[in-house]
């Protein structure tokens, strides 16, 4: 694939947000999500930022519809305007105005996730053999998920001092956006 002024700028805008220090995580979801960008602007003809339209951003939204949910739609458009914004600021010509001026977000829909019921955690809770290292690991693992709300690289972040036993604290120091 011959490498266009527009899949430059993504590498820029990549390279911009790796500088700034964002997690690994976001860093890939711009990558995956701006990889669409540039799939379907090879498929139009599009080889520069400053060709991506209004027009060809709803094009791009009601492709992307055919083979992803709302929210991936959603998060694709997210990406695009980080992208132009900070084209915007970096590399645009005078009197440039973002197309997504125009373009209103994909809704989605509220779905709220179904939590994992009492039943469940029980049944992983037996399935927990006690007095065993592993059976008492994975139990230890599966309640304190459960009493934290961590994310799961958070909690396999944690050092034994982030832990107040007598408490019944755990510090989580690199939360999502490196918050502790």
């Amino acid at each position: 694939v011959i490498s266009s002024a527009l899949d430059e700028d993504i590498a820029e805008f990549l390279f911009d947000r790796e500088a700034r220090g964002l997690s690994q995580g976001t860093l890939r979801f711009y990558r995956q999500k701006l990889a669409l960008v540039q799939s379907y602007s090879r498929s139009v003809g599009i080889s520069s930022t400053s060709e991506l339209s209004t027009k060809a951003i709803r094009e791009m939204l009601v492709q992307l519809q055919r083979n992803h949910n709302a929210g991936g739609v959603h998060a694709a458009y997210r990406a695009v305007r980080a992208f132009l914004l900070w084209w915007g600021d970096e590399a645009a010509p005078l009197g440039w105005r973002s197309p997504l001026a125009r373009v209103a977000p994909p809704r989605v829909p509220i779905e709220p996730l179904e939590p994992v019921g009492a039943k469940e955690i029980h049944g992983l809770l037996a399935d927990c053999r006690r007095g065993t290292f592993y059976g008492d690991r994975d139990r230890a693992v599966i309640l304190t998920l459960l009493d934290t709300g961590c994310r799961a690289s958070e909690f396999l972040a944690m050092n034994h001092g982030d832990l107040d036993l007598t408490q019944g604290q755990a510090l989580i120091r690199r939360g999502k956006g490196a918050k502790p």
